[in-house]
C-alpha cells in the first residue's frame, strides 16, 4: 500500500473491516505489508500493529498499553511478530487509530529508520491518545484502595444478601466531589500510596476534617492503603473487581455468564471512577487488557485513622482563619505516623469497619 494513503481512506478501510467470529482472532488491514497494520477484534476493539523488534516506550501509560508478541490473523494460519497498541471499541477511536498510523508513516516506519526512533517521535501523541482511553496509574491505585475497603464492607454482611445494595450505596468514590464512603454520619476517605509509609497528597482541608459541604457528616476517618507494583504475586485491578463480583453473585441463580442487576450496577460504578476527561475501567471488555495487568502488593497493613483526634496534628480550617487563604486551595503532603496513640489508628481496621457497618445496618 502506498505511503501516500490519506487519513480519510484509512478511516474508511478500518470501519469496513469485518469483525472476526473467534475471540482470539482479528481482521487486519495492512497499510504497509507486514510493517504497519490496523486491526479489529471480535469485541470491535481497534489495534495498531508495528511489526519488528520489541519496543521500549519512555512513558508509563504507553508501557502499560504496548505489548510485543506473536499475533494471528482471522480465518488464516498466518501469524506475525509485532508490538501492539489496543484502543477501545468506541467509534471515535477509529479516526484516532488512523491518525496514529499517519503519524507513524510520517515518522518513517517502513524505511531504514530504526523502529525505536519512529516510536520515540510518535510516543507523545500516543500518550495523549491513551490518556483518554484508560485510567492513569494514580486512578488505578486509588480505585484498588477503595475496592479493598468495599470488599471488607461486603464481607461484613456476607450472609445478608438483602444488605448488599445498601453497602453499594455507601460507596461514593466514583462520583466527583463526594466522600469515598458514607456510613450514616461517618465518612471514610481512602488514600493510596506506593510508599512504605502513610504519606499522602492532600488537596484541600476538607479531605482531612469534617466539612460543612457534607451536611450529615459528624465523623471522618481516613484509611491509608499502601500498594506498590510487582512482577509476580500481588493482585491486579481486574482481580479485585472479579472478587467483588463473586461476592455479589453468591447464592444468586443467573443464566449463563450474564451479570445480575446488582453486579451490573457495581460494574457501571467502577467504570465511572476517574472518568472525567478519560474512560474508566470496563471490566466487561478490559479484564484481560495489558493496560490493567500490573500487579500490586501491600506495602503495609492498611491503617484506619480517626481524623478528629486532638492528637492528629494536621492543618485545619482554624489554622487559616483570618488569613487571606482559601482552605479548599491548600495543598500539602500528609505524613502520618504508624501510631498516634493507643486508639489511633485502629488496632484492626477490618474489625473496626465491620463493627461500624453492622451497627449502622442493625445487624447483630
Amino acid at each position: 500500500m502506498s505511503e501516500s494513503i490519506s487519513f480519510e481512506e484509512l478511516c474508511s478501510r478500518l470501519e469496513d473491516l469485518g469483525t472476526p467470529a473467534k475471540t482470539e482472532d482479528r481482521s487486519v488491514y495492512w497499510i504497509l505489508p507486514m510493517t504497519l497494520g490496523l486491526a479489529k477484534t471480535a469485541s470491535a476493539r481497534v489495534e495498531v500493529f508495528m511489526c519488528g523488534q520489541k519496543l521500549f516506550p519512555r512513558t508509563a501509560i504507553v508501557r502499560r498499553h504496548l505489548e510485543h508478541g506473536r499475533w494471528k490473523i482471522a480465518e488464516s494460519a498466518d501469524e506475525f511478530d509485532a508490538s501492539r497498541v489496543v484502543l477501545p471499541s468506541a467509534p471515535h477511536f477509529v479516526p484516532l487509530a488512523a491518525f496514529l498510523a499517519v503519524e507513524l508513516i510520517k515518522a518513517g516506519i517502513g524505511t531504514r529508520r530504526p523502529l525505536q526512533e519512529v516510536l520515540n517521535d510518535v510516543e507523545p501523541l500516543l500518550e495523549l491518545a491513551l490518556l483518554r482511553s484508560a485510567l492513569g496509574e494514580e486512578h488505578i491505585l486509588g480505585l484498588v484502595g477503595e475496592l479493598i475497603c468495599l470488599e471488607t464492607l461486603l464481607d461484613a454482611v456476607a450472609n445478608r444478601p438483602e444488605a448488599w445494595s445498601a453497602v453499594l450505596d455507601m460507596w461514593r468514590g466514583y462520583e466527583a466531589g463526594q466522600r469515598d464512603f458514607v456510613i450514616g454520619s461517618t465518612s471514610l476517605e481512602i488514600k493510596s500510596t506506593q510508599l512504605e509509609s502513610s504519606t499522602h497528597a492532600i488537596s484541600g482541608m476538607h479531605q482531612v476534617e469534617v466539612d460543612e459541604r457534607y451536611p450529615s457528616e459528624e465523623r471522618l476517618m481516613l484509611l491509608s492503603v499502601g500498594l506498590a507494583p510487582v512482577i509476580q504475586e500481588g493482585q491486579t485491578l481486574p482481580d479485585v473487581v472479579q472478587r467483588i463480583l463473586n461476592r455479589l453473585s453468591a447464592g444468586v441463580t443467573k443464566a449463563n455468564d450474564e451479570f445480575t442487576p446488582l453486579q451490573q450496577r457495581f460494574l457501571d460504578d467502577v467504570y465511572r471512577y476517574g472518568g472525567t476527561g478519560s474512560r474508566g475501567y470496563d471490566h466487561r471488555t478490559e479484564s484481560t487488557s495489558k493496560a490493567y495487568s500490573t500487579r500490586y502488593r501491600s506495602t503495609f497493613t492498611p491503617r484506619l485513622y480517626e481524623m478528629e483526634d486532638e492528637q492528629m496534628l494536621i492543618l485545619r480550617h482554624q489554622d487559616v482563619d483570618g488569613l487571606f487563604v482559601r482552605p479548599s486551595s491548600v495543598q500539602y503532603t500528609l505524613e502520618l505516623p504508624n501510631l498516634i496513640n493507643g486508639m489511633n489508628p485502629a488496632a484492626n481496621w477490618k474489625h473496626s469497619v465491620t463493627a461500624m457497618i453492622r451497627k449502622y445496618l442493625n445487624i447483630l
